[in-house]
């Protein structure tokens, strides 16, 4: 349950909790390894799914619902899905009392494992790479540099692997040397690393993020006023129009699939000839729906 906080936006309380909440799963897998209780390890490690993504997806009842689901079915989707992936990490933790032979290795296995189903429930059934470990280092913006050599999924496991490490005596230093590692990179990249596109400071960017409802963005009479809506919001005075700019909208922005009237009808209102339109999107081809982005210019 400590780790919903990690998910929360609280930078510090948030890995507090996810560093507790790691250390009493390991805990109980160094207990169940004594004896090589796999059943006992298979139902700490579901449990911990369970509580996990309970808290962490209950917020998705809410879509459900929008979308006229029955409230009871909503909830019933929602266990479906806890229930499912909560084998996950199950699987995780089996399968590291059983390979384990000292807390040494079983620091290694989990995190190994641990990133392993992560990565499988990514992609398996169609895939569901949401509330990935990695995610909750977000905000430490030297650590998480890694990722551009390791993805997400080492980012995971490199953060597990450096937690459980530090909780040991004679394991520690591994740890110590992970992150220091980690962390010099990332200060390379932040601080030293010349070969990002650094943006024109006279150039102009218009983040547009308007209050609708959910109910109004599934509701086609309304649709129009939406959009105007956007349109009114990216409509800012008090810059340089001379400079270029780049207008973003949200994801849902046009909750339809876009038509070459809509294209034009945004060109039109929107665009400059140094302005451009990034906006979310929906896209047929070859009979399949796509959720997209796409450029408008006013052209």
């Amino acid at each position: 349950s400590l780790l919903k906080f990690s998910f929360n936006g609280c930078k510090y309380l948030g890995f507090i909790c996810f560093i507790l909440s790691f250390n009493i799963l390991i805990t109980i897998l160094n207990i169940c390894l004594l004896n090589k209780k796999l059943k006992q390890s298979f139902i700490v490690g579901y449990s911990f799914g369970f509580t996990y993504f309970l808290f962490t997806l209950s917020w998705i009842t809410n879509s459900f619902t929008y979308v006229g689901l029955n409230i009871f079915y909503a909830y019933a989707a929602l266990l479906s899905l806890v229930s499912l992936f909560s084998l996950y990490p199950a699987i995780a933790c089996i399968s590291t009392v059983y390979l384990s032979t000292n807390k040494f290795n079983l620091n290694i296995y989990f995190a190994l494992l641990w990133t392993i189903t992560e990565y499988l429930r990514s992609i398996l059934f169609t895939g569901f790479p949401w509330n990935l470990v990695g995610y909750a280092s977000y905000q430490f913006n030297h650590f998480i540099q890694i990722a551009d050599i390791f993805g997400i999924f080492g980012v995971s496991f490199l953060l597990i692997l450096i937690i459980l490490l530090l909780r040991n005596k004679k394991q520690y230093i591994y740890g110590v040397v992970l992150l220091i590692a980690s962390g010099l990179y990332g200060f390379y990249r932040v601080n030293i690393f010349s070969g990002y596109i650094i943006p024109n400071k006279t150039d102009n960017v218009i983040l547009v993020h308007p209050s609708i409802k959910q109910s109004d963005k599934l509701n086609n009479q309304v649709f129009w006023n939406n959009i105007d809506l956007h349109v009114y919001l990216a409509s800012i005075d008090n810059i340089n129009k001379n400079n270029k700019t780049l207008i973003i909208w949200p994801e849902a922005a046009v909750n339809t699939v876009i038509t070459d009237f809509i294209v034009k009808y945004l060109s039109s209102t929107v665009t400059n000839d140094n302005t451009l339109l990034l906006t979310g999107t929906d896209r047929i081809e070859n009979n399949k729906a796509y959720n997209s982005a796409v450029v408008i210019n006013n052209k």
